[in-house]
């Protein structure tokens, strides 16, 4: 392994633990098994390791979204998934999002270009869904954006809900991101789109939650 990417592999595994806050470049090389003089050769700073991370963090989703081809709910569901264990494999990131927007506003800036990537990719997903008849036609401009901002809201801050609640919390261990996503999604969709969501639901899960059951329960 490059030695690049052993600093950066430290720094996320420090950073998790510990919060970015609280982490030192000395502590980040020791744990790389380099010298903090050989750290600096790579990265000069704190701020330089925090967009090298950034960058793998964006490769790593990169396309995630809408890649080419056709695309059920059971692919959304599985994006859902694979949203869930990269922000806990980068859980600093979103625990700290305070922090790293007063001290390394470039990084955040970075991150503002994604998240508008990041919507103009869900409404083609969305237009794609309602062009099979999986979810209901758009009744106002401007309606599924806005449904975005509250799932891009309600996951960005669920880690930060965990800690704060605590794992036993009855909010918390009755759910999870995924379920409440789906939550927000599922008075949109369609019949068609209820059926096709029941046949994946069954068969992935965890007990569902109250309103899951209840649209569910419309297509018996």
């Amino acid at each position: 392994m490059k030695t690049k990417d052993r600093i950066i592999d430290a720094a996320i595994n420090f950073f998790n633990q510990f919060g970015i806050e609280r982490v030192s470049l000395r502590q980040i090389a020791g744990s790389a098994g380099i010298s903090h003089g050989n750290l600096a050769y790579h990265y000069k700073s704190k701020n330089e390791i925090l967009h090298a991370i950034y960058t793998r963090m964006d490769t790593e989703m990169s396309d995630a979204v809408f890649p080419k081809g056709d695309h059920s709910l059971e692919h959304y569901h599985n994006l859902l998934k694979r949203i869930s264990a990269f922000q806990k494999n980068y859980e600093f990131f979103y625990m700290d999002l305070l922090a790293i927007a007063r001290e390394y506003p470039e990084v955040i800036e970075r991150h503002r270009k994604t998240i508008t990537k990041r919507s103009k990719e869900y409404d083609h997903l969305i237009k794609h869904f309602i062009g099979k008849g999986l979810v209901k036609a758009e009744k106002e401009a401007g309606f599924y954006k806005s449904l975005f901002h509250s799932i891009w809201v309600m996951s960005t801050f669920w880690l930060q809900q965990k800690k704060i609640l605590g794992e036993n919390h009855p909010l918390i261990s009755s759910g999870s991101d995924i379920k409440h996503v789906w939550e927000i999604l599922l008075p949109h969709l369609t019949y068609a789109g209820l059926k096709e969501y029941q046949t994946f639901v069954n068969t992935d899960i965890y007990e569902l939650r109250p309103i899951q059951k209840m649209y569910l329960n419309q297509l018996n």
